[in-house]
């Protein structure tokens, strides 16, 4: 065995060695959960489990680097590969199927900087001087995260209609010019990822047969988007493994 549980509580071998279900697992800043996390990991592999087929989200790239660190001093033929924020996850889903929701496999992506710049130039364009670039890109990333129907998500803010009218506007320029460039934000990643999911039952199937086990790694931090992301690739197994400090929630 490849296992090292010097230092370890009882509370956290037990974690470790949960196989199969689902397990919520408490901790606070500084009680070793990234080290739960991948001798987890490690024990899996050890049992058998696919190396492939275990999916750990964390929240930063700097987070996953380390993840996949660790594991490689443990096991130096493990590659990582989905190790992956929430993002860089759906990223790697889209290049494989977005084609089926009308985009091209190579799609840019746009960072919040670039989001703002494409505001800027449509505000510029609408002869609007008064708006603010960050108060709209603000209003987009919530509409998007909500997964409503936009319509509906602007038209139940409690702002003035006027406001809202114009929020909505921009926003149906926003992603039209997206569409226009074939590019995705960030927000696009998540929800695209969960409307090909629901679209498509064989690609549902693929993933949620593809990753029989689920980890995920501050589950404090994570919206709505997310938590249904998640729950669909793991409703067919239920094998979800989520860390959480409830203070920092």
């Amino acid at each position: 065995m490849n296992h090292n549980f010097e230092g370890l509580n009882e509370a956290q071998i037990e974690a470790i060695l949960h196989r199969d279900g689902p397990c919520m697992v408490l901790a606070g800043a500084g009680s070793g959960k990234t080290r739960v996390l991948t001798e987890r990991i490690n024990y899996l592999i050890e049992q058998g489990v696919r190396p492939d087929s275990i999916l750990a989200i964390t929240f930063t790239n700097k987070a996953a680097q380390e993840m996949r660190t660790r594991i490689r001093d443990m096991r130096p033929d493990y590659t990582g590969r989905w190790i992956q924020t929430f993002h860089a996850a759906c990223y790697k889903i889209l290049r494989m199927d977005i084609h089926l929701l009308g985009y091209e496999r190579n799609f840019a992506i746009i960072d919040d900087s670039e989001g703002k710049t494409l505001l800027k130039e449509i505000l510029k364009e609408e002869r609007d001087y008064e708006t603010k670039p960050d108060e709209v890109l603000y209003s987009i990333k919530q509409a998007k995260n909500s997964l409503m129907d936009a319509e509906k998500y602007y038209r139940n803010l409690g702002l003035p209609l006027h406001i809202k009218d114009k929020y909505y506007r921009i926003f149906r320029i926003y992603n039209a010019r997206l569409r226009e460039y074939n590019a995705l934000d960030f927000e696009d990643l998540i929800i695209l990822t969960i409307k090909l999911l629901r679209d498509y039952p064989e690609i549902l199937t693929k993933y949620q047969n593809w990753f029989q086990y689920i980890m995920i790694d501050e589950y404090q931090d994570t919206n709505y988007a997310q938590y249904l992301w998640a729950n669909l690739l793991a409703d067919a197994h239920h094998n979800i493994f989520v860390v959480g400090d409830p203070d920092q929630s």
